[in-house]
């Protein structure tokens, strides 16, 4: 199946017992790190929803996304439990959601022709606030050889292989 964006799957979503990012908040959870989620529609066709491993708490990087968001005219507000997003779009379909640890979502509407800086995410997670990681803010600038990716992937694969509700148990046998 393909969407946009993950409100047309919110439903679907919401009704599964446990979710694919549920076992990557699992995997994180393993390594001692928390994790947000963040979605962009915004100048793209295709849904784009990431994960980042974090130290600090959930509280922590709301009170931090805010400050920077309220700094460059960015509203995030609290999308209550349970509640979709429909409501909160307006007249435009395009926006950024943020899901904290504790599970809070934050969200902000980007008016139709509207502005909203396309790496608003990576800065504020990158910031001295957060990761302290200002090299890696645009992603071009993180980028690895094919045997560095490939390595790495492989890696990841295997670490999060136990969590990975999409491998069939039973394939073993």
């Amino acid at each position: 199946m393909l969407t946009q964006f993950l409100i047309d799957l919110y439903r679907i979503i919401l009704d599964s017992g446990f979710t694919y990012k549920q076992a990557i908040v699992a995997y994180f959870k393993g390594r001692g790190k928390t994790c947000v989620f963040f979605e962009r529609n915004f100048r793209s066709r295709h849904l784009q929803l990431q994960a980042i491993p974090l130290r600090h708490d959930a509280s922590e990087v709301e009170r931090v996304f805010v400050a920077q968001g309220k700094a460059r005219g960015i509203t995030l507000k609290p999308v209550d439990k349970g509640e979709t997003l429909d409501g909160h779009l307006g007249d435009s379909d395009q926006f950024f959601l943020l899901e904290l640890a504790n599970g809070r979502r934050l969200f902000h509407s980007i008016r139709q022709g509207g502005h909203f800086p396309l790496q608003f995410a990576r800065e504020v997670l990158a910031s001295s606030d957060l990761l302290d990681l200002p090299r890696r803010v645009h992603w071009k600038d993180v980028e690895m050889t094919a045997a560095e990716e490939t390595d790495l992937a492989g890696k990841v694969r295997r670490q999060f292989a136990p969590f990975d509700i999409t491998l069939d148990d039973d394939e073993d046998d």
